[in-house]
């Protein structure tokens, strides 16, 4: 993989979101054959710092917080950023010769108002009108 990236921003960028928003993830990938990748994609909580792990030891696996149910041959998806926290974003990409990777960016998530929210939806559906 070449990139992962949240409304065009790389984990680099600490991605911030604002709760409830449509975001849009997309992946960059070389794939020396030209064949139909199968991509997966999560968000899961951000393990608690009490119980994350040192230098590769046991860690528990996070409460998966979304999972795309579309066509998994599409190497962007949209989604909500879910309630306020910290989060992980996860794809995983596999070929038809058992071949795969994956990778994941960090995301935080901050609240917005209740009008804030109403007002965006509003635009982002007038948008999707023109």
């Amino acid at each position: 993989m070449t990139g992962l990236t949240i409304n065009g921003l790389s984990g680099q960028d600490n991605v911030r979101l604002i709760e409830g928003h449509v975001c849009q993830a997309e992946v960059t990938i070389e794939h020396p054959r030209h064949e139909i990748l199968k991509y997966r994609w999560e968000i899961m909580a951000e393990v608690d710092k009490s119980v994350e792990s040192d230098g590769g030891d046991f860690e528990p696996s996070p409460e998966v917080i979304w999972r795309d149910s579309s066509d998994h041959s599409t190497t962007k998806v949209e989604f909500f950023a879910p309630s306020a926290g910290e989060y992980r974003l996860f794809v995983y990409v596999d070929d038809s010769h058992d071949n795969a990777a994956t990778a994941n960016i960090p995301i935080l998530v901050e609240s917005a108002s209740f009008m804030g929210l109403i007002v965006h939806r509003i635009k982002k559906y007038f948008s999707l009108m023109t």
